[in-house]
């Protein structure tokens, strides 16, 4: 036998020994299982959460009840870093750790023959303030009991926002990436609203940031720094739309701190408009308004800003992502109030198929709605001699 028929039968031994190694690894992994180790789980789906309050609650189940009362707890695995680090990967996000003096981590007693219990996760927002950083904190939890013989067999991420002020003194507020963020203007005692702004810029970029429009009119604006889908991240529309429920989760909890507003609308420009949109259906138990200006309505092609469409749904969209993104086709009844104005000589994102559309949608769903339409304008609101006193005055009927 040649020595080179020798050194292929030897690495055919050795691909065989190593399968049946990892098979048997692999039962005996199941045999440990199976004896009631990881018996322990979130009852939630939610892998995470956003942590804006004082504290969290987690609803955990036992698959079997124990015969013995048993004290059950949350906890953080040692190698924290590792899960910051796939954290990060997987959200386009920069998240440090939670520092261990900023969190207390709550216990419950598990009855015998008791399947649930409530786990409460206390966060110290006085010492996550004062750490004033641009970069989140993130926390991992899992779950078991505290005489080690019962584990949970999933983990769920608690993403801290953490907090700084800008050059000008406003205060900013980072739930993801360096470069998204949510910046608070004019947060101003007695204020009876608050707005997210959305800006434009075909999700390539972000355009105008022209919160001034709403200066002295009783609104807390908040600046939504979105993460762009571009480049690596070109149809990652799932980040984006965190971005926005992150926003609308922060505007709620922080009411008393910033005016004492309590109602929160989104607004947008073009591409934001999409967005503002996009976030007053998706988020409709929290979000009370909508004003969407020459906005991108549609994510098919052929009647909307390819820019806008290809950066959002990317270029292997489906029809389903098509569907499920077009404001015109995920209207219902419960979609907030809107305040919808563009231009039919639009030459950007064609209003023939664009706003009008939307308005269609929302009466058709008994939707109150303001239409705002102009044969002239453009891509823009400057030639709009009804801008923006025609939408403070609507602003100011609700």
């Amino acid at each position: 036998m040649n020595m080179k028929k020798t050194l292929l039968i030897l690495c055919a031994f050795l691909a065989l020994t190593a399968s049946s190694c990892d098979k048997q690894n692999t039962a005996s992994q199941e045999q440990e299982a199976a004896k009631g180790e990881y018996v322990l789980s979130f009852t939630s789906d939610t892998l995470r959460y956003l942590g804006v309050g004082e504290s969290l609650s987690f609803e955990v189940k036992v698959a079997a009840a124990p015969s013995e009362d048993k004290t059950i707890g949350l906890y953080v695995p040692a190698n924290t870093s590792e899960y910051c680090r796939a954290y990060n990967y997987k959200y386009a996000a920069v998240a440090q750790p939670l520092a261990k003096s900023m969190y207390t981590l709550g216990t419950a007693e598990l009855k015998a023959g008791q399947t649930e219990a409530v786990l409460k996760l206390d966060i110290d927002q006085s010492a996550v303030h004062a750490a004033v950083s641009e970069k989140p904190f993130l926390i991992p939890l899992s779950v078991q009991s505290t005489d080690g013989t019962m584990k949970s067999h999933d983990t769920r991420y608690v993403l801290v926002p953490s907090y700084s002020v800008s050059e000008e003194g406003k205060t900013r507020v980072h739930t993801a990436g360096a470069s998204s963020f949510l910046e608070i203007s004019y947060p101003y005692s007695g204020n009876t609203k608050a707005l997210i702004f959305c800006p434009g810029g075909g999700y390539s970029s972000l355009g105008t940031k022209d919160v001034e429009t709403w200066e002295g009119q009783g609104i807390t604006m908040a600046l939504l720094n979105y993460t762009l889908p571009i480049n690596e991240l070109i149809g990652r529309h799932d980040l984006v739309i965190q971005d926005a429920g992150d926003a609308v989760d922060i505007m709620r909890a922080n009411a008393s701190r910033w005016g004492g507003y309590s109602q929160v609308g989104t607004v947008g420009r073009s591409a934001g408009g999409h967005l503002a949109g996009l976030t007053a259906n998706l988020f409709k138990d929290k979000v009370d308004y909508q004003i969407l200006l020459y906005p991108v309505i549609s994510m098919d092609i052929a009647r909307s800003h390819e820019g806008s469409v290809l950066h959002f749904l990317g270029y292997n969209r489906s029809q389903a992502d098509v569907d499920a993104y077009s404001l015109e086709k995920i209207v219902t009844a419960d979609t907030p109030r809107a305040f919808v104005a563009y231009s039919y000589d639009d030459a950007v994102v064609p209003q023939k198929y664009n706003g009008p559309v939307y308005v269609k949608a929302l009466q058709a769903a008994g939707v109150e709605v303001h239409d705002d339409p102009h044969d002239t304008g453009g891509h823009t609101t400057v030639n709009w001699s009804n801008f923006p006193s025609d939408m403070h005055a609507w602003l100011k009927t609700f």
